[in-house]
């Protein structure tokens, strides 16, 4: 007889819902209406007492698996997520491994990304998965900025060269002179990069046009006539051409 067929016959037959347990050498406890299955099965359905709670229990997980996640209770909605594999707390998920060019892995950012995860019932797989796109997302932007980033300077820098021809050397001199009246602090922000922009080195040129012995005084250059300059004005503008436009 088929083992639902077994179900089927107790059931007809209105067996007691507490039949007899049966002990024998191969199975502890199984329950005497499933005396005659296997030992697989009779281990699976060892926790039913009859016929009547195995079938009740069929019914309620058919009725729970065949239920729309939108219309699941609160509790029934929590229940099938944490079976899914979301964990009881945001200290559950392992992030991916995936870190940003150049910028140490941010532990308060980890923590705040595994808080989002979790409020959101994300399980452990797709907050994994989420990270990983994110983060590989985020890199690919850093790079492509730095690259863009690097081309920008070396067209200008060779549009510069370009300009300057031959008073490149110098001009770049004239340019050093000036970051050097900035003082350390200022000379080092240069050497941090800042100071290989070829548009600031180009202002900076501009500037050490206007000064002579590496010093401003008062709105004139020093050893140069003293004069009123119209208001708003910080230089003669007829020192520059620029400045006179």
């Amino acid at each position: 007889m088929a083992e639902n067929d077994v179900v089927a016959s107790a059931v007809v037959a209105g067996e007691p819902d507490n039949p007899a347990v049966v002990t024998d050498d191969n199975h502890q406890g199984t329950s005497d209406w499933a005396k005659d299955f296997d030992e697989g099965l009779k281990k699976k359905v060892d926790k039913f007492k009859s016929p009547k709670d195995l079938a009740t229990g069929y019914v309620e997980l058919e009725t729970f698996s065949s239920k729309a996640f939108q219309d699941m209770t609160p509790q029934e909605k929590e229940k099938y997520i944490k079976r899914l594999g979301l964990p009881e707390s945001p200290e559950g998920y392992e992030l991916s491994s995936v870190t940003l060019p150049d910028i140490p892995r941010s532990t308060a950012a980890d923590t705040e990304f595994k808080a989002f995860v979790h409020a959101n019932k994300f399980t452990k797989e797709q907050a994994k998965s989420l990270h990983e796109w994110a983060m590989k997302r985020a890199a690919e932007s850093i790079i492509a900025s730095k690259a863009a980033t690097k081309k920008q300077a070396e067209d200008q820098e060779s549009a510069l060269r370009t300009s300057w021809g031959v008073s490149f050397d110098g001009n770049n001199a004239a340019v050093d002179k000036v970051i050097r009246l900035g003082g350390d602090r200022f000379v080092q922000r240069m050497n941090d990069g800042l100071g290989k922009d070829p548009v600031l080195r180009e202002g900076l040129y501009a500037i050490s046009k206007l000064m002579a012995d590496e010093t401003l005084v008062a709105g004139r250059v020093e050893g140069g006539p003293k004069k009123e300059f119209p208001k708003g004005m910080l230089f003669d503008p007829s020192l520059s051409p620029e400045l006179a436009r």
